[in-house]
């Protein structure tokens, strides 16, 4: 539609969708008793389209608290009207049930007698997940978005959840003035003027696009060097062994192996983000099974061999993507589950086969 025609609606277009096309060498194996392949391969695809990249900034704007029990999905009104598509049918039934909304046919609204909090200067709605790769392939891109468009950090107020530590320091680190975070959870939020980056739209997830690539880029290059980074490691496994799920559990027999290899073993979790982005940025080959562990993968100054481990049921192409980004070669090899989870909450727990692995990785090396 056109923008300029809405009163208090404005939007700042930086750059188009585009169709990307990456051909990277790439290599798929499996455990034997995981079959045909075939189908699980299909979504490796070397094109695909990235969304538009904008930043909308309006007026009299006001955000809900996202519903209790789901990981994002907020109710955000302009003008008294519902407009952004944040919310799945899901959260829409959670906030009517939590009492945050009112619902009448197809129409949302707050419910009455909210308690609001308002914000009379320019904000960011600058949603932090707590899972570092949706944080840095949708949030993060945003503040470059900013920085592009020449905004000033200094006059503007980030409105974010509560921050753990290491993520409040990452912000502070690529330039956003700590007396400028607010930290706000679970409130209705009332703007004078707000504007909400492209990204929180979760379209960037499995389509990235350059701003992925180079608000990664400005983070490395704005962290300084310390003892970790100096270490300079170029073989990593990424181990998930505090992790609830997934997990291998034979995984001490795969470390073993790598050790013999030359790989450093770390646990993500063991270090901060900062730590964590200095750890990756030398790494030229990188080993582990899928987890968010691997998001720092897109940090590494010079990646030349990604290698990730999937169950057969959590199928995902988003590291794969950069391998893309990084013209990095590719390697998937998946296993099958001990049992078949039916929820995102139940435990998934797998057994590799140590020996087919490290034959196939040492085809890779």
């Amino acid at each position: 539609f056109n923008v300029d025609r809405v009163s208090g609606l404005s939007v700042n277009f930086l750059d188009e969708s585009k169709s990307h096309r990456f051909s990277v060498p790439s290599f798929f194996n499996a455990d034997e008793n995981v079959g045909d392949i075939e189908e699980l391969k299909s979504i490796f695809n070397d094109e695909y389209k990235s969304p538009e990249v904008y930043l909308a900034e309006v007026t009299d704007a006001l955000i809900g608290p996202k519903p209790i029990g789901l990981p994002r999905y907020w109710p955000v009104f302009f003008q008294d009207k519902y407009v952004w598509n944040l919310l799945s049918e899901e959260a829409k039934e959670k906030l009517v049930q939590q009492g945050e909304l009112v619902r009448d046919g197809d129409s949302l609204m707050p419910a009455p007698n909210r308690s609001i909090l308002e914000i009379k200067n320019t904000a960011v709605w600058l949603y932090t997940f707590y899972n570092i790769d949706h944080l840095y392939r949708e949030t993060l891109p945003a503040l470059l978005a900013l920085k592009n468009s020449g905004y000033n950090f200094n006059d503007l107020y980030f409105i974010t959840p509560k921050l753990p530590q290491d993520i409040y320091e990452l912000l502070l680190v690529i330039g956003v003035p700590k007396e400028r975070i607010i930290s706000i959870e679970n409130s209705w939020i009332k703007f004078d003027k707000l504007i909400i980056p492209s990204f929180v739209t979760f379209g960037h997830l499995h389509t990235p696009s350059e701003w992925y690539l180079n608000s990664s880029k400005l983070i490395r290059e704005s962290i300084e060097s310390s003892e970790i980074g100096a270490r300079k490691i170029n073989k990593l496994y990424v181990s998930r062994k505090n992790a609830i799920q997934p997990k291998i559990l034979n995984e001490n027999e795969l470390v073993a192996q790598l050790i013999a290899r030359g790989f450093t073993i770390i646990e993500p979790g063991d270090y901060s983000k900062i730590e964590q982005i200095e750890l990756f940025s030398n790494a030229e080959i990188v080993i582990g099974p899928h987890g968010m562990g691997l998001a720092n993968t897109i940090f590494s100054n010079k990646l030349s061999l990604l290698v990730e481990i999937m169950t057969t049921d959590w199928n995902r192409v988003s590291y794969y993507r950069n391998a893309q980004l990084q013209s990095a070669r590719y390697g998937s090899y998946w296993v099958k589950p001990i049992s078949q989870p039916k929820t995102r909450k139940d435990k998934m727990e797998y057994i590799l086969d140590v020996d087919r692995f490290i034959k196939y990785v040492d085809g890779l090396l």
